[in-house]
């Protein structure tokens, strides 16, 4: 199964946001409308990201380190 994930991301504060996962990209672009009428939202237009995500299939093979 396909779903498609509608996050944002506001660069100036390094702030992200996981706002829905639908079953549609119409959907998706949908809620991304409604969202850009809110406050915060609205200021930072260009900060929505839809991606395709396949369920039960991982995404991340490797390990990670964090660097400091």
């Amino acid at each position: 199964m396909i779903v498609w994930l509608l996050w944002h991301e506001n660069e100036e504060i390094d702030d992200w946001k996981f706002l829905g996962a639908f079953s549609t990209p119409a959907l998706a672009e949908n809620a991304k409308e409604g969202y850009l009428k809110l406050p915060g939202f609205r200021d930072c237009p260009d900060g929505f990201t839809i991606d395709l995500c396949e369920v039960d299939k991982k995404d991340w093979a490797e390990g990670y380190i964090t660097v400091e």
